[in-house]
């Protein structure tokens, strides 16, 4: 038995990572730094200060929300992850099935469109003040202004995406030492 011809016949996404594709050190922060110094927390957190929730509780919450996904990762995802070397859609589809796989793709795909519209939405009023876009406060976008800078933070977002991991590590390892300088900043300006 050929065991090489036979490895072949597997689909590429379906077979563990070689280690010479393993990702290093560096991409790990980038996209570590990236998906959790999120802008969100700090947009939403003082959104909910204006609106009368103490500071208090909301450090709270986000040292009891962090760390419960930092030991979600490092006890439950990253040992699957390291053990078996496929991604997350390999291992659903040999644990349950190509059916199920199938819905949790479906399923996935809409919670991560209404995921990105609500951070570009969040991401576009960050930058509003800049453009000189007045707040919105509907449900809806009542400016054209603001839908035309959600569609080009979309488009950027959207263009780096479609390049790749690697792409989104880079575009994360040199974003996210700006975004702790901006963190770090908007704190001194709202402590008063």
């Amino acid at each position: 038995m050929d065991y090489r011809k036979e490895a072949q016949k597997i689909p590429a996404d379906d077979r563990p990572i070689s280690k010479k594709n393993v990702s290093g050190l560096g991409n790990f922060f980038g996209i570590y730094g990236g998906e959790h110094i999120a802008a969100t927390e700090f947009v939403i957190g003082a959104t909910l200060v204006t609106l009368g929730v103490k500071a208090t509780d909301i450090f709270l919450g986000l040292i009891v929300g962090n760390i419960l996904a930092t030991l979600t990762y490092a006890l439950i995802c990253a040992p699957i992850g390291v053990d078996t070397r496929v991604t997350l859609y390999s291992y659903l589809k040999k644990v349950m099935g190509p059916y199920m796989q199938k819905v949790y793709n479906v399923v996935w795909g809409l919670a991560s469109i209404a995921m990105a519209a609500s951070m570009l939405t969040v991401s576009a009023s960050a930058v509003r003040e800049i453009f000189g876009i007045k707040l919105q406060t509907e449900w809806y976008p009542t400016d054209v202004k603001f839908v035309l800078v959600v569609i080009v933070l979309g488009i950027i977002v959207t263009l780096v995406a479609a390049n790749g991991f690697n792409a989104v590590a880079k575009f994360s390892s040199v974003c996210v030492p700006w975004m702790i300088i901006v963190f770090l900043a908007g704190f001194c300006v709202v402590v008063p």
